[in-house]
């Protein structure tokens, strides 16, 4: 049998108290234990317009009373606004029921039926409500007797107790608020006697939700939220935070602001007022530092459903100070790939030394596709997190990855060439922004190569500080190949007699390439003298010569270091601040994959290792003894003392370096350009080869210069020259090398000059010297 249904509005209400779609889809509207205690009924209000109930049970908390007949279609399509009456067998209580309409043939959203109709019920037994049980009261459910449509306590709610609601003998409880938001609030309930006059089964509650019913049935239409705002975007700590919202098609409205904190517990309202036409505001109250608050505005005419905007809840965190430029850093970006392979990432880097909540940070692109970061994650003091396109194929490319530090997938495709990378807080604020390109000075960057960030601390929307990875697959999740940028911040330590020293620990993040070892370990000794200071702040780079070559776009072989058996792992520090120090002790650290082929084991190698330092960017290289220490697993330490400055560091032998270069030079002698060098030492040395370009050409070689050693080998200082005579007006670089006697060559030193144009006289004249030497003297 269908049920009759009037052209009408098809209405919707969502609600959020439980997480079933069919949650208060249709709610226990009354119920009673009777007019003379022995006459039990329930009253059902279908809330979702074509509900379908069919094998819906009614029971109590521990058993079935009778279930809506699964083959019956009466069921299958129940009107928004129908009120169904259920009551306990023969026991009809005349008095206070309305007439049996068992197939609701008049159409009037109501039927009143005895639980045990077998037409429309599948009976089991009608167990009783209890006076004084707390649990025995109505309830609401799926055909599988446990998922909850409504639960009259809401779950045995303290609020609804024997005491103060739930009906005795000769008692009624019915609904008293206009939207089914409410069912869980004690307050929109009142007890009353069970007698006529004072219930109202089958009918509006005493008239308080007859215009609801009545909007259910597609009477009354509810409002419209046209626009919600918050116009201050980071409200303080403790401040009332303004909510505006512009609702259309009012007619004696309720609108609120309904919000929660920390996603936790129930909502609050705030009722909002008419501020004039259509604008409506609220206040949330002011919050503590670190709150998030989640928000909507909801809205309703008297007599209709409830509306609310946004869809999904807006956000904001309470801050004293937003997070300041560098804080949280696009590191690495792998953009570039084919999009069947879906192996896009982007890597974020904490550049502070707390942790950062980023639950419903958003990640945006230049088309405004963003992707917003789940609740609860956060980031760790110095930690990576790495958003792939498709995490199925980010850990096939990278199986060894953390996957703690994964987040969910963007799903959307990097546009090529380029793209604006941009990284907002809950708030709304810009955090991050990255502008990529494959135009100077952007790296050319290759499909599947990363770019990778100098260093956290660079702007990385300068596409000079960005280079393509050393690695095939870049570094998602741990340290970039190009530069390590590693930084050590003043440890004050306050002495037993309440003096403070000024010594320094400098705090350097661990280095998977040696072994989870800091790459640097650096013990500044402590300072009690007034006016001896340490460095405020220590900046270090390490790096591989490749990496090194890269960073300075210049080529591996016209790299300049202390020999040519240096160790592939180059240190950079450098100190900030007021600095007055000595007897530092400095530990490097390497590993076996950081030797060169003329060392095999650093700590019998011969020559020995040495540390080398240079003060003039690599030029001139200075040699200094060190203890080296096998910390086991194939890592290795440098200790060197007595420090009073930093500098860029190398490790290294002699090996077969044939020459020890003291100078360099190049200068303009008249129309020429005269070379001169110095050498210390000299070891199966052949010749030097001299190479020239110019701004128009490459290097070329123009001279060979012999060894002034027969054998090839000096222990004393050399000195050489070479005079170039052809060229012209313009600049010049010339490259120094020496080539041993098995042909190994070796750049050793680089030099630009540049020429300027010689004047040349036009005519000559020879004039008698005075005073004539060959004249005799009177």
């Amino acid at each position: 049998m269908n049920i009759g249904k009037s052209a009408r509005t098809v209405m919707f209400f969502a609600l959020l108290i439980a997480s079933t779609a069919f949650a208060q889809s249709a709610i226990i509207n009354e119920w009673s234990q009777g007019n003379g205690g022995n006459k039990e009924w329930i009253e059902i209000l279908v809330v979702q317009d074509e509900l379908d109930i069919r094998g819906w049970q009614f029971r109590d908390e521990t058993s079935l009373y009778t279930t809506f007949k699964a083959d019956n279609n009466m069921w299958s399509a129940v009107p928004a606004g129908t009120i169904i009456v259920i009551y306990n067998g023969g026991e009809i209580d005349a008095t206070t029921l309305p007439a049996k309409d068992s197939l609701m043939t008049d159409g009037n959203f109501l039927i009143c039926a005895n639980a045990n109709d077998a037409n429309l019920f599948t009976f089991t037994a009608w167990g009783g409500f209890g006076n004084t049980n707390q649990s025995d009261c109505p309830k609401i459910t799926l055909s599988d007797g446990t998922t909850v449509v409504h639960d009259w306590d809401n779950g045995n709610n303290a609020a609804f107790s024997v005491n103060t609601l739930r009906p005795g003998s000769n008692q009624a409880i019915k609904y008293t608020f206009n939207t089914a938001e409410g069912v869980g609030t004690s307050t929109n309930w009142t007890r009353t006697a069970a007698t006529a006059g004072n219930v109202t089964p089958g009918a509006a509650n005493g008239g308080v939700n007859t215009s609801w019913i009545s909007t259910l049935r597609g009477q009354v239409d509810p409002p419209v939220i046209e626009s919600v705002v918050r116009p201050v975007l980071n409200p303080p700590p403790h401040t009332a935070i303004t909510v505006n919202a512009t609702v259309t098609g009012t007619s004696n409205p309720t609108i609120a602001i309904q919000y929660k904190l920390n996603e936790a517990g129930e909502n609050h309202t705030v009722v909002m007022t008419n501020s004039g036409g259509t604008l409506w505001t609220g206040d949330i109250p002011g919050q503590a530092e670190g709150t998030l608050v989640s928000y909507y505005v909801s809205a309703q005419n008297s007599g209709s459903s409830s509306v609310r905007s946004p869809s999904s809840d807006s956000r904001f965190r309470v801050y004293s100070s937003v997070l300041g430029d560098a804080a949280l850093v696009i590191n690495e970006i792998m953009y570039n790939v084919n999009a069947s392979n879906q192996s896009e990432w982007i890597e974020f880097y904490n550049n502070l030394s707390t942790p950062i909540d980023l639950s419903y940070f958003m990640l945006m692109d230049n088309n405004a596709r963003s992707y917003t970061i789940p609740s609860g994650t956060t980031i760790g003091a110095g930690e990576y997190r790495v958003a792939p396109y498709n995490t199925v194929r980010f850990t096939t490319d990278y199986p060894d990855f953390n996957t703690a530090n994964l987040l969910p997938p963007f799903n959307y495709e990097f546009s090529l060439p380029t793209d604006n990378v941009r990284l907002f807080d809950v708030n709304g604020n810009l955090i991050d922004f990255v502008s990529y390109n494959v135009v100077d000075p952007w790296p050319s960057q290759l499909a599947g190569r990363s770019i990778e960030l100098s260093r956290p601390g660079a702007d990385n929307n300068d596409g000079s500080n960005w280079y393509r990875t050393a690695d095939s697959l870049g570094t998602p999740g741990e340290l970039n190949t190009i530069t390590r940028y590693l930084i050590g911040r003043a440890v004050p330590v306050t002495n037993p007699d309440g003096t403070r020293q000024g010594a320094f620990i400098p705090e350097i993040p661990n280095d998977p390439r040696t072994g989870g070892l800091p790459p640097f370990h650096i013990v500044f000794p402590e300072r009690t003298i007034l006016g001896s200071f340490n460095p405020s702040e220590v900046t270090t780079s390490y790096y591989s010569r490749s990496e090194l070559a890269s960073a300075r776009g210049i080529t591996l072989e016209e790299l300049q270091f202390p020999s040519n058996n240096t160790i592939n792992r180059l240190f950079e520090i450098t100190e900030t601040g007021r600095v007055n120090f000595d007897g530092v002790d400095l530990y490097l650290r390497f590993t076996t994959a950081d030797l060169p082929a003329g060392i095999v084991d650093p700590m019998t190698a011969d020559p020995a290792l040495m540390a080398s330092y240079s003060t003039d960017d690599g030029v001139t290289w200075h040699n200094v003894s060190g203890v080296i220490s096998d910390l086991g697993g194939g890592v290795y330490e440098m200790h060197i003392s007595g420090l009073d400055h930093f500098s860029i560091w190398a490790l290294g032998n002699a090996g077969i370096l044939p020459v020890t270069l003291s100078s360099f030079s190049a200068h303009q002698e008249g129309s020429s350009v005269v070379l001169q060098w110095a050498t210390e030492t000299e070891t199966s040395n052949d010749y030097f080869t001299i190479e020239r370009k110019t701004a128009t050409s490459s290097y070329e070689a123009i001279a060979n210069v012999e060894s002034r050693s027969a054998s090839g080998n000096s222990t004393t200082q050399q000195r050489y020259s070479f005079v170039d005579n052809r060229v012209v007006a313009g600049d010049y670089s010339y490259r120094l090398s020496s080539v041993d006697f098995n042909g190994v060559r070796e750049v050793l030193r680089e030099r630009t000059v540049s020429v300027a144009p010689v004047s040349v006289p036009k005519s000559y004249d020879l004039l008698e010297a005075y005073p004539n030497p060959f004249n005799a003297m009177s």
